[in-house]
């Protein structure tokens, strides 16, 4: 999960890079960049604080455990669904640019 949520922070860099090098007005994605960003930094965060919990209680049970890696992973495919439709329709974006 680590290793996609970096995959994600590229892709969003590429996202960047090729707006700043296209015809492509950068203010229709800024916006849901910026949420995108925040959004992957806050799922480490969740990561973080999630592996926290869980060695900060020892008497924690798996179905708790469970639960909450159940919520993280709903987060993550979620935001992993957004990054590539967004980085779908900036493709799409650039090939009408360049005809």
């Amino acid at each position: 999960m680590i290793e996609t949520l970096e995959r994600m922070l590229q892709i969003l860099k590429g996202i960047n890079r090729n707006l700043s090098e296209q015809s492509v007005p950068e203010e229709i994605f800024e916006s849901e960049l910026k949420t995108l960003r925040t959004e992957i930094l806050g799922l480490y965060e969740d990561i973080d604080n999630i592996i926290n919990y869980i060695d900060a209680n020892a008497e924690i049970s798996q179905t708790e455990i469970c639960g909450l890696l159940k919520l993280l992973y709903s987060k993550y495919e979620e935001l992993l669904n957004r990054v590539m439709i967004t980085h779908d329709i900036l493709i799409e974006m650039l090939l009408k640019a360049e005809n």
